[in-house]
């Protein structure tokens, strides 16, 4: 590999990350990836290749090159599919959207990268395109879409494209073509621009095997007629954007401009202990910067709670964090007064708390953490009118996601899991601690004594007379591993009646394209939950029962609820989207800095 180990990251955030979609065309590959490399400079990279199946020695090639990441689909999804799954498990600020049969001009990665640093309004540098060795395809210098420039061959800022929804939802209709176009209009709609940079392009060598030949065929049925993608790419598009003329860039407020540079400062207070610390959402929180992530209640009971106010303060003066975000479940950790005092302190630092459990009983430390607060997060809209009629005036809704690291555990779910009928991940809890503990008990007791192959996990359950198989609390690559070979995950939140209230339950094994058993709750189909197409809903545990049986019975029918699941995971429900939306609802608070 010569020099190129010196270029790859030792942290989790790499400089770039190149990624293609590539069938059987090694020979072209290979000098692809060699000009990636040369082309990166000093940055450091990774080179993700999404591979439809070939047969012609590409896997075995890739095993051998320790730059490579190697998402195998095993058989040809389209170039939508292949280019949205490489860019959903990239690591770099950066992503570099290539083609697999072309190569990179001279410095054009690292040229461009240093441009996008140096404009933080730019979310693309578009590549000309040199298109040769095929005189059938007459190709623009750069390539434009209702008079907006965008990038065949691009490098995008990762939060940008995370905006966007790269080469699109599968909603949209699109299938092998129009990703790229998709991206670049996706880019202007949200007010940024798309620029082209001298010398920075590729050479093109547009090969006309039988992989394209039969693509096309399948895209143009007709052979006077548009493709199948252009037309649903202007069913999309025609009449959407203002005339380029007309084009009004977006307000960039500062913490937008830091996340899109990488350089938003973050600190995270979780109410964890030592040993029982997630890392959820602090990969997502570092795509947009440098992110800080403590076990509160470890660090609060090795000091105390007088201490760990003083603790929490010099971490906000030394790190100088643009945003504070505790997890105040109740009194005893964070004091609304430290709050307080933090925010007259350092009045451009947001200081956020998510409370995201269900409370028998909400006291005045709830309603003061709110107040002391310049954001409180509250797990559904129902508890607005609560939180209102005490005096806390800034609330908003945020739940969580599913963990970006996971995302690709699911691409492998075989098409018949070997795993258990229905597999629960949930701990016992007492009857009286939320709504539906005891809605909980019994349905694990009833699929235990049930025919099925059930299997427990969690803390608890030997109380109820079930023996759990492990525990795997706050273990979310465990729980994905597990999810991607049950047939069925058994989901039931804390509360039913408050609306929009699940837990991260349904988006890890929505995720790994689990099919979801799950109780029904209020508002369940706004999120895209829907029984019978995304979920296996139920309302009491004799539909329970009946729903488990008929679908263990037609697995086609279940396994294709879970992958339309996971599309809507993907879709709407990581931990990015998350984490983007809390920065929409901080924006305004602090006079749109």
């Amino acid at each position: 590999m010569g020099d190129t180990d010196t270029k790859k990251g030792n942290g989790f955030v790499l400089d770039i990350s190149a990624v293609t979609g590539t069938y059987n065309r090694l020979p072209y590959l290979k000098k692809m990836v060699d000009s990636v490399r040369e082309s990166v400079g000093d940055l450091s990279y990774e080179i993700i290749l999404v591979d439809g199946g070939s047969t012609d020695g590409t896997f075995e090639w890739c095993a051998t090159q320790d730059d490579i990441v190697l998402i195998e689909q095993g058989k040809l999804l389209g170039g939508i599919k292949a280019f949205n799954a490489g860019c959903e498990v990239a690591r770099g600020r950066y992503v570099v959207i290539l083609n697999d049969d072309i190569e990179l001009v001279d410095d054009t990665i690292y040229k461009s990268w240093e441009y996008l640093e140096r404009h933080p309004r730019v979310a693309q540098v578009a590549y000309r395109n040199i298109t040769v060795g095929n005189p059938l395809h007459h190709r623009a210098v750069y390539s434009r879409s209702y008079g907006y420039l965008y990038g065949q061959c691009c490098i995008t800022r990762r939060w940008a494209g995370d905006a966007a929804g790269w080469w699109g939802p599968e909603s949209e209709g699109l299938h092998t073509y129009g990703g790229d176009s998709r991206l670049g209009m996706r880019l202007w709609e949200l007010g940024f621009r798309v620029e082209s940079l001298d010398g920075c392009a590729i050479v093109d060598y547009v090969v006309d095997d039988a992989f394209r030949r039969e693509r096309t065929a399948y895209l143009r049925p007709d052979p006077k007629g548009p493709h199948r993608d252009t037309i649903a790419y202007r069913r999309t598009w025609d009449n959407r954007m203002p005339r380029r003329d007309d084009w009004v860039p977006a307000h960039l407020p500062a913490l937008w401009q830091k996340a899109l540079n990488g350089t938003l400062r973050s600190i995270r207070f979780r109410h964890a202990r030592q040993g029982m610390m997630r890392m959820a959402q602090l990969r997502a929180f570092r795509k947009m910067g440098v992110a800080k992530h403590y076990a509160q209640n470890e660090i609060k009971d090795r000091m105390g709670v007088g201490p760990f106010q003083r603790y929490i303060a010099y971490e906000v003066k030394t790190f100088k964090p643009d945003i504070v975000l505790f997890q105040a479940h109740g009194p005893g950790t964070i004091l609304p007064e430290t709050v307080l005092e933090l925010r007259e302190e350092y009045p451009n630092t947001y200081f956020v708390n998510f409370d995201g459990d269900m409370h028998p009983q909400y006291s005045d430390f709830h309603f003061d953490m709110a107040k002391a607060c310049d954001l409180q997060t509250v797990i559904s809209p129902d508890l607005f009118p609560l939180y209102v009629s005490h005096g806390a005036v800034n609330i908003a809704w945020w739940f969580p996601g599913a963990e970006i690291d996971f995302l690709h555990i699911g691409k492998h779910r075989p098409a018949n899991p070997k795993g258990p009928d229905v597999i629960s991940l949930m701990n016992r809890t007492p009857p009286e601690k939320f709504p539906e503990a005891q809605m909980r008990i019994d349905a694990v007791k009833r699929l235990a004594d049930s025919p099925l192959d059930f299997a427990a996990y969690g803390i608890g359950w030997h109380k109820e007379g079930v023996t759990p198989l492990g525990v795997t609390y706050n273990d979310d690559r465990a729980s994905s591993r597990l999810y991607k070979t049950a047939k069925m995950a058994l989901s039931i939140s804390q509360s039913k009646d408050l609306w929009g209230y699940t837990s991260n339950r349904m988006f890890f094994a929505g995720a790994a394209g689990c099919p979801l058993l799950c109780q029904r709750f209020r508002g369940m189909e706004a999120l895209g939950f829907v029984d019978g197409e995304t979920v296996i809903a139920w309302t009491t545990l004799d539909e329970m029962c009946e729903k488990a049986d008929y679908y263990l019975a037609h697995s086609k029918e279940r396994e294709v609820i879970g992958q339309q699941c996971r599309a809507v995971v993907l879709d709407r429900h990581t931990h990015v989207h998350r984490n983007w939306a809390l920065l929409e609802m901080l924006e305004p608070l602090k006079g749109g800095l």
